[in-house]
């Protein structure tokens, strides 16, 4: 009579570690995963821009209306002149 296990005990340790890997590489990319109703982070960032969008026109309306378009800056290119 031999001493070897059995075969289903040699299985589990020769697999077992790879499947507890493979197992928790499934739950964490499960759990990380966006759920319905959730953004992904390019959707968000997409988001963010268009807001900021709305309120860089806010801020050129604002802006317009204190200084009008008009009477643009009158500021020199290379500075102002020296006597």
């Amino acid at each position: 009579m031999s001493s070897d296990p059995p075969l289903i005990i040699s299985l589990l340790l020769s697999w077992g570690p790879m499947l507890l890997l493979i197992a928790v590489w499934i739950f964490f990319t499960r759990r990380y995963m966006p759920r319905r109703g959730e953004l992904r982070h390019s959707q968000y960032l997409a988001l963010c821009l268009e807001e900021q969008k709305r309120h860089n026109e806010a801020l050129e309306k604002i802006l317009d209306h204190i200084v009008p378009a008009s009477a643009p800056y009158d500021i020199p290119a290379n500075g102002p002149k020296q006597q």
